[in-house]
């Protein structure tokens, strides 16, 4: 019996092992179907291109991973390819079948709002999880010192309306009342506050409707000008400084790369004392920068209490950052493991960090956080 237990286990294992593969080949190549079979899915799952890219699958039925589908990313060496299987779409890899469905969109995203349908400022990014961009823009990209990165837009800046906001959302509630968080990560609006107070008045709405709340924003300057956002039962705040290398980080980040990483460090402390310890996250970009610098970045991050967010640059066709050598999913995993570790260390949980964050459907934090005591990859 403790032979028949000792194989289930290490059979248990091996299929976690496989699966962190998958999700991590994921993120950084993305997902091909079929032409006829994609066009199925995306008629199926009610999905779109969306305005900042992005599909989320349900690995495995329980994991969501956004990643690249109808947009198409240049030159992805190893896609991960969807079979139609006769349970519906799915991944095999190693002997190992895992269901790979679209996660479908509440049809209430096709509904009129302002010029355009609410799908162009909510999605769905887990069972339940809903993320929004109230604001299409961005002022570095309007005034000309984009993240060479983004996928945003620049242009006449134009904020979604409180009205319009919660309208939409009790739409979005009211067909999907599984919903419990929602992540706010729109693009900056102002050069002043860089949309503190603005986001800060729609966290208060979503705070009305029972959500849990993370916001994205750039720290802004002074620091003061955040409190009134960190007085609103704002549940988590992400700050992400993306780059840790600061050299790189102004040259790619040409207005955001003027604060100094010294700023940063002053507000996550700041959302830190106010919000608690693991309830702050920054984003870093691998693939970008030096790995060496990238883990830098994770070992200082999770030593004061901020969860990293390990996000593959994937070089979409509109980016304004060209030929870089992507990623390779080996390497993400070899930076992800570490960090997973050193999150087990520090007593970070990313599963707790309410919003965003605990969604995981973006990077690899869930699932190295969850298997970090017992799945050591083998990387070679």
């Amino acid at each position: 019996m403790v032979e028949i237990h000792t194989q289930s286990a290490q059979s248990h294992i091996h299929r976690e092992k496989v699966k962190v593969d998958i999700k991590a080949r994921m993120l950084c190549y993305g997902v091909v179907a079929d032409p006829e079979y994609a066009v199925d899915l995306a008629n199926t799952y009610h999905l779109d291109r969306g305005f900042i890219h992005g599909t989320v699958f349900m690995l495995d039925g329980t994991d969501p991973v956004n990643t690249a589908f109808l947009d198409r990313l240049p030159g992805a060496q190893d896609p991960v390819r969807l079979i139609r299987d006769s349970n519906g779409p799915a991944v095999i890899q190693d002997g190992h079948r895992f269901q790979c469905e679209p996660l479908a969109q509440p049809r209430v995203l096709a509904k009129p709002l302002v010029d355009s349908t609410i799908g162009a400022f909510f999605s769905l990014h887990s069972p339940t999880t809903l993320f929004t961009a109230p604001v299409r823009q961005c002022i570095f990209i309007t005034v000309g010192r984009p993240c060479t990165f983004c996928t945003f837009e620049g242009g006449k800046i134009r904020k979604l309306s409180l009205p319009d906001f919660e309208r939409a959302l009790r739409d979005i509630l009211e067909e999907s009342p599984s919903i419990s968080a929602i992540a706010i990560g729109g693009g900056t609006p102002n050069l002043t506050d860089f949309g503190a107070t603005y986001y800060g008045d729609l966290v208060s709405i979503a705070k009305t409707m029972g959500l849990s709340v993370s916001v994205e924003i750039v720290p802004p300057k002074p620091l003061e000008r955040l409190l009134p956002l960190l007085s609103t039962g704002l549940d988590s705040l992400i700050m992400s400084i993306e780059i840790w290398d600061e050299t790189t980080r102004r040259r790619v980040c040409l207005g955001k790369g003027d604060l100094a990483r010294s700023h940063y460090l002053e507000a996550w402390s700041l959302g830190l004392e106010r919000l608690g310890s693991g309830s702050v996250t920054s984003v870093l970009l691998t693939g970008i920068e030096p790995l060496r610098s990238t883990r830098d970045g994770i070992r200082e991050l999770t030593s004061i209490g901020v969860i990293p967010a390990l996000l593959p640059f994937r070089e979409y066709a509109d980016v304004r950052l060209r030929g870089l050598k992507p990623t390779t999913h080996k390497e993400y995993l070899s930076i992800s493991q570490e960090c997973g570790i050193l999150l087990h260390r520090a007593g970070l949980d990313p599963r707790r960090q309410l919003g965003c964050t605990e969604c995981g459907g973006c990077s690899l934090e869930i699932l190295m956080y969850r298997n970090a005591s017992e799945i050591v990859l083998d990387l070679d």
